[in-house]
């Protein structure tokens, strides 16, 4: 299957990754930041599939995997951020668009830094990793809670 994805960030502005060649560990410099975002706060990623032809793929019933690590080597289970989607049948997954939004409840908890992260989706058995780099998880300034 060829396929092509596009990763924007909840203003529109088209995420790219590289994969490195040094594995593993990658060093720093080898990856781009990818995600920037205050701590405490929610973010959405909008991932769009399409063909080399740029026809979307109907990605109903497609599974997207975000995984956010402090260290590359660290298991999956000691991830800050685990995000699974099963993509349903909706007019956006007709179209080849999902959206991947990280809880404020994930985030609150993170030191400020830099942290490995991926994108996978999964199609009938086979894994393919979509994009690879850094999240920077910024300190917040405002953490009062609650209404006036």
């Amino acid at each position: 299957m060829e396929l092509t994805t596009s990763v924007e960030d909840f203003v529109g502005r088209v995420i790219s990754g590289q994969k490195c060649p040094d594995h593993p560990p990658p060093t720093p410099s080898c990856y781009d930041t990818l995600f920037t975002f205050v701590k405490g706060d929610s973010y959405t990623i909008r991932i769009t599939v399409k063909t080399s032809d740029g026809v979307a793929y109907n990605v109903s019933d497609w599974l997207f995997r975000l995984t956010v690590k402090a260290q590359f080597d660290h298991l999956d289970s000691q991830a800050p951020i685990k995000i699974d989607l099963l993509a349903n049948t909706s007019e956006t997954a007709d179209a080849g668009i999902v959206y991947l939004t990280i809880p404020s409840s994930s985030t609150s908890s993170m030191q400020p830094g830099h942290y490995y992260c991926d994108i996978q989706l999964e199609i009938t058995g086979y894994v393919y990793t979509v994009i690879v780099g850094y999240m920077l998880v910024m300190p917040e300034v405002t953490n009062r809670t609650g209404g006036v």
